[in-house]
């Protein structure tokens, strides 16, 4: 008899009588739709009766007739179908009763064909040597919060002491004092070899010890789904006819979780149509090919932005039916909205992306900025730099902080701050030379009369992006808000010498 089932990204605890949604929290059932759901998941595929299921729940036949049990399937389907309206995994038989579609994953084996493999994490409670009460108790609630917000990383699946044997990767660390107060050392080490793939250091003040458990659990989450990712990428095989849904969809973010450019997001996007031909429901390859569109718009590679804002938006939204709590997939429909010019919808976004997953560095920020957008820039900026520094702190070698401070270049650009936005730019530059920057400080150093650094940066751009020219400019204005032809930004590229047509 099977202890636990996994479907859907759900683990079904039949001993501890509880249901976990794919984010690790627990989905609440009554006595009657917990006994229901364990009868068809430990029968999938096998058609039961009202009857059988009204014994089950009751101990007791009764009337095959009896709608109690209807009540009770339409109840638990509102808790665990993604569109409760077209049942996917309790499906009505007609005339026979009920079955459990989905294929579970039963405690000690591997998902079933077809499904999306996921890669087993075991976190080690964290020590404290010699640290007393305090200590003991930071390091414990550290280990746990840990483990919620590592269910948040692609590909993930959190593993149990009893399951350790199972583990692909473990985390583990500890928590001593220090001159300054606190010192966390983390790892993620590879179970099979024990050869590290990542560890940190992280200092805080015992002072603030329930602000510092939030910070470095967000800390680590972050640097090990960035890890992960790498890591998992480089066991699968170069051509992708041979690889699984887990590969494909780690492979596809391995390429997100690089620098910005138009051919990692092109190969990204391959990796994730193939994973979503394998298995269109897979929520994380549908976030992950509607970030490629969206980043190909804000970075301005888009040929038809329109277009490919839309398939951000549909992959996102798709997303969020099928994984109500991935977080990733409400950061890239916030950024579709966005695109769109619908902040207070994109505002909503972000907040429901950082409210699932604090971790998720991108959200931060982009919440932020959405902020400073509805708030208008002639009151600051405010909302937008202490985002910024959140996301850094959470993420200091984050793939697309130059893309977030190319953002603030152009925001202070747009309302005439140009030393600011030079500062910004150039520091953007010197992380990773996004095309548009280059474009956008060439403008602003002939908006200052430097014609010199106009002339020598344009050069580069050009040298990036050599048909580029004004009216290709506006034909992309999509990706940049209120920077209109006609502007003052505008004027800045013409006087940088970017040629008309």
């Amino acid at each position: 008899m099977h202890l636990s089932v996994d479907f859907n990204g759900m683990r079904l605890d039949i001993p501890g009588r509880s249901l976990l949604d794919p984010s690790g929290r627990e989905v609440p059932l009554t006595r009657g739709e917990f006994s229901i759901l364990t009868a068809l998941a430990r029968r999938p595929g096998q058609v039961l009766s009202r009857d059988q299921l009204l014994d089950a729940v009751s101990g007791r036949s009764a009337d095959a007739f009896d709608r109690s049990i209807d009540n009770l399937v339409s109840r638990l389907r509102r808790k665990i179908e993604p569109d409760p309206k077209k049942p996917r995994i309790i499906l009505s038989v007609r005339g026979a009763g009920y079955k459990f579609s989905s294929r579970p994953d039963a405690g000690s084996a591997l998902p079933a064909a077809g499904a999306a493999p996921r890669c087993p994490i075991l976190v080690v409670p964290f020590s404290s040597p010699s640290g007393g009460h305090a200590l003991s108790e930071l390091a414990t609630a550290v280990s746990t919060t840990l483990m919620t917000e590592l269910r948040h990383v692609i590909g993930a699946q959190i593993v149990g002491a009893a399951d350790a044997g199972r583990a692909r990767y473990i985390v583990r660390g500890s928590i001593r004092r220090s001159a300054g107060g606190i010192r966390v050392n983390a790892q993620m080490i590879d179970a099979g070899t024990g050869a590290p793939v990542w560890a940190e250091r992280f200092d805080g003040k015992l002072a603030d010890i329930f602000a510092f458990e939030s910070d470095v659990t967000a800390r680590i989450a972050r640097a090990i789904d960035l890890e992960l990712v790498n890591a998992e990428s480089r066991h699968s095989s170069e051509s992708a006819a041979g690889l699984n849904i887990h590969d494909l969809v780690t492979r596809g973010y391995a390429r997100l979780y690089q620098p910005r450019t138009a051919e990692h997001l092109a190969v990204a996007r391959g990796f994730f149509a193939h994973a979503l031909r394998l298995d269109n429901h897979s929520a994380e390859a549908l976030a992950g090919v509607g970030h490629t569109h969206i980043s190909d718009v804000f970075c301005r590679w888009s040929m038809n932005p329109c277009v490919q804002v839309r398939l951000a938006d549909e992959a996102a939204t798709r997303a969020i039916e099928v994984n109500p709590r991935l977080a990733y997939a409400y950061h890239v429909r916030g950024l579709a909205l966005r695109a769109r010019h619908e902040h207070e919808r994109a505002l909503a976004a972000f907040e429901m992306a950082v409210q699932i997953n604090p971790s998720l560095a991108p959200a931060q920020a982009e919440l932020g900025f959405t902020r400073n957008i509805l708030d208008g820039a002639e009151n600051g900026f405010d909302p937008a730099l202490d985002a910024l520094a959140i996301a850094r702190r959470i993420s200091p070698r984050e793939p697309v902080l130059a893309n977030w401070l190319y953002g603030m270049g152009v925001a202070h650009l747009k309302v005439g701050e140009t030393a600011k936005a030079i500062r910004w730019l150039n520091e953007s530059i010197g992380l990773h030379p996004l095309p548009p920057a280059l474009a956008y400080l060439a403008a602003a150093y002939a908006l200052i009369g430097d014609d010199m650094w106009a002339r020598s940066t344009l050069g580069e751009f050009a040298r990036m992006q050599p048909r580029e020219t004004l009216r290709a400019f506006e034909r992309r204005i999509f990706a940049d808000h209120q920077i209109l032809p006609g502007s003052r930004v505008f004027e800045g590229l013409r006087k940088a010498g970017l040629k008309e047509e």
